[in-house]
């Protein structure tokens, strides 16, 4: 397998399907809706917490069994999240064919792209993938950078974002001089 090329997707008002109503389905919904998307659910029953989404008018759901006209092109992205291979596969399929964004939840071969264990602090994110070897050791090394990380982070980077933007006003055609006053801020931050 080639190496993976590691990206962040901006999916703000990008039509996005999860097929599959159990708990993975719903934490990629959770992730999906946090980054703007909008999201149909196509599953027979769905958990509580998709349930909630569905009357609150969050998402869309269809309430049935997947059909393999339901990924069509004006989807972005496509999620497979059941306990269903035949149904995975073809969602994987048509995805396929169409050019769509496809991960199917545990299933590297009917996956053109994976989700990553992520360290976050505010606009910081921390993406870690083992190819789909191991998503334990994911998890595991995405605990102990939380635990290493302080919560604090987000506004260090907040900050620096606005001094970065200070800084392309005062000086805005040395590009090494930033840099360098940047780098002696986060040194004497860290620190801290």
């Amino acid at each position: 397998m080639s190496d993976l090329f590691p990206v962040f997707l901006r999916l703000e008002n990008r039509r996005a399907l999860v097929v599959g109503g159990g708990t993975m389905a719903a934490l990629r919904t959770r992730q999906l809706l946090a980054a703007g998307a909008v999201v149909t659910v196509v599953a027979p029953a769905v958990n509580a917490f998709l349930d909630e989404l569905a009357e609150a008018g969050r998402i869309d759901f269809i309430e049935r069994h997947f059909e393999r006209d339901d990924v069509n092109n004006g989807y972005f992205i496509v999620i497979g999240a059941t306990n269903d291979p035949a149904a995975e596969a073809a969602l994987a399929d048509e995805a396929e064919r169409l050019g769509l964004l496809c991960n199917v939840v545990d299933d590297v071969e009917h996956s053109n792209f994976y989700t990553p264990a992520l360290v976050e602090r505010g606009d910081l994110k921390i993406a870690i993938s083992t190819n789909g070897l191991s998503p334990v050791f994911a998890r595991q090394l995405r605990q102990e950078l939380e635990a290493a990380i302080p919560p604090v982070t987000a506004d260090w980077i907040k900050q620096l974002g606005q001094l970065r933007q200070s800084l392309k006003l005062e000086i805005p055609v040395d590009f090494e001089t930033r840099r360098q006053i940047i780098q002696e801020v986060i040194e004497k931050t860290i620190q801290r």
